[in-house]
């Protein structure tokens, strides 16, 4: 494989924060040559994105777009013809700048660009080192916007294919595979997920890959499947995480793990550890369900799939059906029928309660299936649940909260849940420091249901 400049860590072995550069040009740089070009795209006629997965279509996660915050691009992609292609999009106008560079040739287009929901820009380069800089001229930064900032990855670090040993390969997806690796110079393991940019590229999945690298990129969590490295070749993508080879808590399910109450009230605390991390973040997941939470060895959960993940800022809502079906919360399909303006945050924490039943008793509470209508979905949210007659009260009560359906009343935060008379005793630094041990262990030889395995790459 030819490596790409464009290699950046984004973790190092001393640290688990992952690092990030932007690099711009100082003024009158001369690093465009006049053979630069951009085209501007319109490009309302392709497909909306959707997250695809190896899934029944019932369980598939869906997700359409949401409007972004205005100067939020995506990742570069370097295409195998050496074309960059960048997708960005927009809620609000944007606005070109005069251009009066003599090295940079755009092509005719109004200066002043009313976007509609997404704005196609591709863009034709000599060389992919320069896109940053390209990107710097055409969208300056302004006191009144976000400060421009996306992913792309550095030329000068030497990071590529060749510093890892693949060790063997433990699952497929749609678009590459999954793999055990060594890093070769500090002997870590990792699981490496390949994604083919033609095959992403001809399903119109590059936009999900880069909001997932963009969100992980700045994220460390002792209950996520952390990304500690991200580099591109010609061909594929990669990405280097966490490596979890307990398995998925649906294959466990699926092969007759009886979880005990103990079990899942801890899972659901290192969840909502989780939940309140990425919440403080504005980071809202929409996809908790048991096959995006993972194992480690010793049993703790970790949470993965950022694929369809989004982040609301400045009380912004997200409008869009995105997510599990069996795992929406109600206000989802409000949303999706046009009887609510929005929703949040809370949409985690009804699917966590959903992934809770469905994990302590075997069964998902509500029998929701791809072509179940909305109103029988209505009528299934009325009645009442109904739990194992084994099951602790407290644990009971717990899951009913988190399946209230106004996300008003709805548990959403763990303060609410340490509230409650059954995890009164938990101790948050205790748990983050995974001192409480779980009481199921997965067998050697789950990785086949896991990040680390199951080869569920979007």
């Amino acid at each position: 494989m030819t490596p790409c400049p464009f290699d950046i860590p984004l973790r190092t072995s001393s640290s688990l924060r992952p690092t990030r550069s932007l690099m711009g040009p100082s003024k009158g740089s001369n690093l465009l040559r006049a053979s630069s070009a951009v085209c501007i795209h319109d490009s309302r006629k392709f497909p909306q994105s959707r997250a695809l997965k190896e899934l029944d279509p019932e369980e598939e996660s869906t997700c359409m777009n949401d409007p972004l915050l205005p100067h939020t691009p995506r990742l570069p992609l370097l295409l195998p013809n050496r074309t960059a292609r960048h997708h960005i999009s927009f809620k609000s106008p944007l606005v070109f700048p005069p251009v009066s560079y003599p090295s940079l040739h755009i092509y005719p287009y109004p200066t002043q660009v009313f976007c509609l929901p997404s704005l196609s820009i591709h863009i034709f380069l000599p060389s992919p080192s320069l896109l940053p800089f390209l990107f710097l001229h055409l969208f300056p930064f302004q006191p009144s916007s976000p400060r421009l900032s996306f992913p792309f990855f550095q030329p000068s670090s030497p990071l590529s294919f060749d510093h890892f040993q693949v060790l063997r390969a433990i699952g497929k997806g749609s678009f590459g595979k999954v793999c055990i690796v060594q890093k070769r110079d500090s002997k870590q393991m990792f699981a490496m997920k390949y994604m083919n940019k033609t095959q992403c590229e001809a399903r119109d999945a590059l936009s999900n890959v880069f909001r997932e690298i963009e969100i992980l990129a700045s994220l460390s969590h002792p209950f996520l499947v952390n990304l500690w490295f991200s580099f591109q070749d010609e061909e594929d993508m990669f990405m280097v995480v966490d490596l979890l080879l307990g398995g998925d808590l649906r294959y466990h399910v699926q092969q007759g793990v009886q979880y005990t109450d103990e079990a899942v009230r801890l899972y659901i605390l290192e969840v909502a550890a989780a939940l309140q991390y990425l919440h403080k973040r504005s980071i809202i997941h929409r996809d908790i369900k048991p096959d995006n939470l993972l194992l480690d060895e010793e049993g703790h959960v970790h949470l993965t799939d950022f694929n369809i993940a989004t982040v609301l800022r400045d009380d912004q809502l997200a409008t869009s059906m995105s997510g599990t079906k069996p795992y929406m919360a109600p206000e989802v399909f409000e949303c999706a029928a046009d009887t609510c303006d929005g929703y949040s945050f809370p949409v985690d924490w009804w699917s966590l309660g959903v992934t809770a039943y469905e994990v302590r008793r075997g069964k998902r509470p509500y029998d929701i299936h791809s072509n179940t209508s909305l109103h029988e979905i209505r009528l299934m949210f009325l009645q009442n649940l109904k739990f194992p007659v084994d099951c602790h009260p407290g644990l009971v009560h717990l899951i009913s909260r988190l399946l209230t359906i106004s996300p008003e009343k709805r548990i959403s935060s763990i303060d609410e849940i340490l509230a409650l008379p059954y995890t009164s005793g938990v101790c948050v630094d205790t748990l983050l420091k995974k001192k409480y041990k779980p009481p199921f262990t997965p067998p050697v030889g789950s990785e086949k249901g896991g990040e680390g395995g199951g080869g569920r790459l979007l």
